[in-house]
């Protein structure tokens, strides 16, 4: 009998890849995980860039940040949109978090403004603290001076 991994296996094989600091084979893992409808409905509406975080582990919240933002670069050019246009990222306000508090929004915040060279940038919606939201216009810098490079070479 053959064994099939469900949606909490992918979670945690992407959590432990992205731990890993193998963000590549995490991202590979956790689109497999939506090829096989295991990863829920992330993308919402406002033209697929609504993110929905909520219920998601923070390691597995960045994998699916950095599949937001390289599918952005790899659309149109930023001369092709408004420049105030962002992805959201709706991270929640905690309610639902155990005695640690709000942990997703804090660490996705933290992920895209130190990890990515040059940084995103990224802002609280003013008003909802519970979106955050990512220039475009930073993701198209991102991707056009990082070279391909996902995110910051360890030191």
């Amino acid at each position: 009998r053959q064994l099939t991994p469900d949606a909490v296996t992918y979670r945690n094989i992407t959590a432990s890849l992205v731990q890993g600091g193998v963000f590549d084979r995490a991202i590979a893992c956790f689109r497999e995980a939506e090829a096989l409808g295991l990863g829920g409905q992330r993308r919402t509406s406002e033209r697929g860039r609504l993110f929905d975080f909520h219920d998601l582990p923070r390691d597995v919240a960045k994998a699916l940040a950095s599949i937001a933002v390289l599918d952005v670069a790899v659309e149109a050019p930023l001369s092709d949109r408004p420049s105030s246009e962002e992805l959201i990222f709706i991270v929640g306000q905690g309610h639902g978090s155990d005695e640690h508090g709000v942990v997703v929004g804090p660490a996705l915040w933290w992920f895209l403004e130190n990890e990515f060279e040059p940084p995103l940038a990224v802002r609280q919606d003013p008003n909802n603290p519970g979106r955050l939201r990512v220039s475009l216009e930073s993701i198209n810098n991102w991707a056009t001076t990082s070279q391909g490079a996902l995110l910051r070479e360890p030191e």
